[in-house]
């Protein structure tokens, strides 16, 4: 639990150095995106990827199982930490597509 609190902490000091302030996508409660900032509209087939966006999310789950009543080799208490995260790259539209 040391390494969650530790990792948290850490996570809580550097974020914001990565933050630029502009919300361009949000997580909905049924884990679909809503993008907030799309990418620019080209008629250049040059410029479709140099028009882009990259969006990115990190995501910490933490679980902790804590039984009544535990069975010797059966049940255990214990605490897990799932950490991970996703960048996406969204072309530019060309000629609207």
């Amino acid at each position: 639990m040391k390494l969650c609190a530790i990792f948290i902490i850490l996570l809580s000091i550097i974020s914001p150095a990565f933050s630029n302030n502009q919300v361009t996508h949000q997580l909905n409660s049924n884990s679909t995106i809503d993008y907030v900032k799309n990418p620019q509209r080209t008629d250049s087939f040059t410029q479709l990827f140099s028009k882009g966006m990259f969006y990115g999310r990190l995501r910490l789950n933490t679980f902790a199982f804590d039984w009544d009543k535990e069975v010797n080799g059966k049940t255990r208490d214990h605490q897990t930490l799932g950490i991970g995260g996703s960048i996406l790259y969204k072309s530019a539209y060309l000629h609207g597509w």
